[in-house]
């Protein structure tokens, strides 16, 4: 679909502005901060702050989870955009001078090819350098001050480029290959993807030593939506057969065709639900399908009302939603 509207003129270095959305978004933007809404990223990277310690099993752990099938769509919107957008080296900057990771991470994956063309590896490793020579020059007035938390924050500075040092050598070493496999087993298993991302940090010595990232190690599960009855029913468990309904081949063959659609739609969504977006991040309170679990809805209150008894939170829960849907509803 982007790549659709950029044929027809969608221009990607247009931002968003108004009181509904957050402001100041590029396309790419919410691509990459979509992306990191990512089923598979929330269950492994959002409890584990190692990264913050300097631990570089996090910044492996992430290379890993970004290689599996179900984040290539992700990687190519991304691609695509980014090599659309200008000064894209310097919206990687942004995320590397604010500690975003994860977002560095995926951009500098997707579209590692274009920045080697714009020399952006090596303009991002100068900026980082300056930034940590700077802190060096800062650090030297602290040694001999008692402000902790002063000293705290500089620590997590330094640590902060440290992350991206490592991240931005890894995929500078060995990104070609990554992404050459990515490209080319998108419907490999699990295990026989962790194993070949972790052969090929090792074979740039970029990787984690011993036997790398298990997969028992990682959570790769998707929401527990169950199959809507829209497609069970429609459908049934099977493909459509020419001696149960007494189509025509070609029929038959349009039928199978929707169904297995229907199907990958919903798979997709299995990992980045619909209902899920960047974009209303500011809303106080968001819309969720029936089928989704409670224990997948995020339990927010406006400033001002406070948590009392479960049977409250609950009435007050129902009362954001449904004004939500009202809202949504009228628009």
């Amino acid at each position: 679909m982007v790549e659709l509207l950029l044929r027809y003129g969608a221009l990607a270095n247009l931002r968003t502005t108004g009181d509904r959305v957050i402001e100041g978004l590029l396309p790419l933007h919410v691509a990459i901060e979509n992306t990191c809404q990512h089923k598979y990223l929330e269950d492994n990277l959002i409890a584990d702050q190692s990264y913050k310690e300097g631990n570089a099993k996090y910044i492996y752990k992430l290379m890993h989870l970004l290689c599996l099938p179900e984040m290539k769509i992700f990687l190519d919107t991304t691609r695509l955009l980014a090599s659309h957008t200008d000064k894209v080296v310097d919206e990687l900057w942004e995320y590397i001078k604010h500690g975003k990771l994860v977002p560095a991470a995926i951009l500098l994956l997707a579209a590692q090819r274009h920045f080697r063309d714009l020399d952006g590896f090596a303009r991002i490793k100068e900026l980082i350098y300056n930034s940590l020579f700077a802190l060096q020059m800062e650090g030297c007035g602290l040694q001999s001050g008692k402000n902790t938390n002063t000293k705290k924050q500089w620590k997590e500075k330094k640590l902060r480029f440290d992350n991206a040092l490592v991240l931005l050598n890894i995929i500078l070493k060995a990104g070609e290959d990554l992404d050459a496999y990515i490209q080319s087993q998108s419907e490999a298993s699990h295990q026989e993807v962790l194993g070949k991302v972790s052969a090929v940090l090792q074979t740039y010595d970029v990787g984690p030593s011993g036997k790398g990232i298990c997969i028992d190690d990682l959570d790769c599960r998707p929401y527990d939506c169950g199959v809507p009855d829209s497609i069970s029913h429609k459908h049934g468990d099977t493909d459509l057969s020419k001696a149960d309904i007494g189509l025509s081949n070609l029929e038959v063959e349009e039928n199978n065709a929707v169904h297995r659609g229907e199907k990958l739609q919903y798979a997709r969504d299995q990992f980045l639900p619909i209902w899920r977006s960047v974009l209303k991040a500011r809303f106080i309170s968001r819309t969720f399908p029936s089928y989704v679990p409670t224990k997948e809805i995020p339990y927010i209150l406006p400033d001002g009302i406070h948590r009392k008894t479960k049977d409250q939170r609950a009435s007050q829960l129902r009362v954001g939603l449904l004004a939500c849907w009202r809202e949504a509803l009228q628009n």
